[in-house]
């Protein structure tokens, strides 16, 4: 004699809203957090943040809702640059931070101060870019970039696309 069995599985949609909830709460919090980055034997950067959420659910990422801070230091731990900024995320999987709402990233040495509203870094390339508007300022003027930017993680380079500015020449704005 043979039988034959049917199941059928129905969800039900309180559970359903209660696992997609479970999954938007953090695995992890740490508040004051300081984070720092050595390669071959010296610090290269140090991140500090108010507040870290991390999840490692189906996205595995690092959430910086109150901002971040992060300096970048020579050999020697003197600080060549600083980026700053009050929302960020980091990708674990794809190894990338992207950074919004007022992002302020300053060269000590060129005297350069880089503001747009999002930056994106990408650990393998070790470059940090971004297609909205930045607005740099240095001794000797002003820039305007609406096309995009390109620049190595601590700032020592940097290139434009569409740009436009003031330049002073002589001590007056040309």
């Amino acid at each position: 004699m043979a039988g034959i069995f049917f199941y059928t599985c129905v969800n039900d949609v309180k559970d359903v809203e209660k696992f997609k909830a479970a999954n938007d709460i953090p695995t992890e919090m740490m508040k004051e957090a300081i984070i720092q980055y050595i390669d071959s034997g010296y610090t290269k950067a140090k991140l500090e943040t108010p507040l870290i959420e991390k999840y490692n659910h189906v996205k595995r990422q690092m959430l910086f809702p109150q901002g971040l801070t992060v300096t970048f230091y020579n050999p020697e731990m003197k600080p060549i640059s600083r980026l700053t900024s009050n929302w960020g995320m980091y990708d674990e999987l794809n190894r990338k931070l992207i950074l919004k709402n007022r992002v302020v990233f300053i060269n000590f040495e060129k005297k350069d101060t880089l503001n747009t509203n999002l930056l994106n870094w990408t650990q393998d390339s070790a470059k940090v870019y971004t297609d909205k508007l930045v607005v740099l300022k240095n001794p000797t003027g002003i820039f305007k970039s609406r096309g995009g930017f390109v620049a190595n993680e601590n700032f020592s380079w940097y290139e434009f696309r569409k740009v436009e500015g003031t330049y002073h020449i002589n001590d007056s704005i040309q």
